[in-house]
């Protein structure tokens, strides 16, 4: 009835979750027992012994990450390409994050209850709040009212043309398609060059609006990426939507592509059209299924450092921290 949990959302949301409640207690757990001491008299390097334990964790958590990984693999038949290896970079350098994190508070060697308290919220911060906050200062920001104007400017261009002259109409659709100059548009009855004329005047009347609508969409997506560099909860979804295809570049690809698509298959057909042949006299055989195959456009520099830096940075704090020991 929940439906699946996406891949992705289990490395972003639960794996975090994981390595918190695997984590949390590192240091304050010996201490609260009562064997820190104990620990500390016999071990020269104590924060190699906390390192050590962290260790074991962080191995159990990329060993469950590889896990549903190769189930992923061969039940979904998914291919070794370097879209595969660069989300699987980009969950092992996630995890680390977050492993880095955990380590950090633990370094702070205070309780138990404080560590886990802290974490969690940093959890909510990060996965929850931060990018509700982005989401709405985006959409608040660069607001898309052509959305609507476009629909209503498409349509109005087209229903406009029945009250004009044909010959107003087809200007348009022939200074774009001058092949079909040849074809008579008679003002006493239909045609079909000039319906289909109407259609693409309509196009053109929301065209303005249309390219201002995605200019405006590529800015949600330019800012909330460059937002996304200091908060590697959204960097890492934002960089598996775009090795799985699913992000807005990509989405606006392939309706560049759909677009170029539709023109091929209407120029295809038009003069059967518009020469009233029947649909015996179009080849059906040579129309096909067509499948779009989205290009890769990611940087691996991108993808990979700006979690990579931060993950250094908590780690310099963990060294100092841990001096204290």
């Amino acid at each position: 009835m929940s439906g699946n949990l996406d891949l992705g959302f289990v490395i972003i949301y639960l794996f975090p979750l994981v390595l918190i409640a695997l984590t949390f207690n590192l240091y304050s757990e010996e201490k609260e027992l009562g064997t820190w001491r104990i620990l500390a008299s016999q071990t020269a390097n104590k924060s190699g012994f906390l390192f050590k334990k962290l260790l074991i964790r962080i191995l159990f958590v990329l060993v469950l990450l590889i896990t549903l990984l190769v189930i992923a693999i061969l039940v979904l038949e998914i291919p070794l390409n370097q879209n595969f290896w660069a989300l699987f970079l980009q969950s092992i350098t996630y995890l680390l994050f977050w492993s880095a994190l955990c380590f950090w508070m633990v370094t702070l060697l205070k309780s138990s209850s404080f560590n886990a308290l802290a974490l969690l919220s940093v959890w909510v911060l990060l996965t929850i709040l931060f990018p509700a906050i982005v989401n709405n200062y985006v959409l608040n920001r660069y607001q898309v009212p052509e959305a609507l104007e476009a629909m209503v400017e498409q349509r109005d261009g087209y229903h406009e043309k029945w009250d004009l002259e044909k010959n107003a109409t087809m200007v348009g659709f022939l200074e774009k398609y001058p092949q079909f100059k040849s074809y008579p548009v008679p003002e006493d009855k239909f045609s079909w060059i000039w319906y289909y004329g109407m259609q693409y005047m309509g196009d053109l009347a929301a065209r303005d609006t249309s390219e201002e609508m995605t200019d405006k969409i590529m800015s949600r997506n330019t800012v909330s990426e460059k937002i996304a560099l200091l908060i590697p909860t959204m960097h890492a979804q934002l960089s598996f939507n775009t090795l799985a295809g699913s992000d807005m570049i990509s989405h606006l690809e392939f309706l560049n592509a759909l677009a170029v698509f539709h023109e091929d298959l209407r120029l295809s057909l038009y003069t059967k059209v518009f020469d009233a042949q029947s649909a015996d006299a179009v080849d059906w055989t040579k129309y096909e299924a067509k499948f779009y195959s989205a290009k890769p456009h990611f940087d691996w520099m991108y993808l990979m450092l700006p979690t990579l830096i931060i993950t250094i940075v908590i780690s310099a704090f963990e060294v100092l921290n841990l001096r204290k020991l």
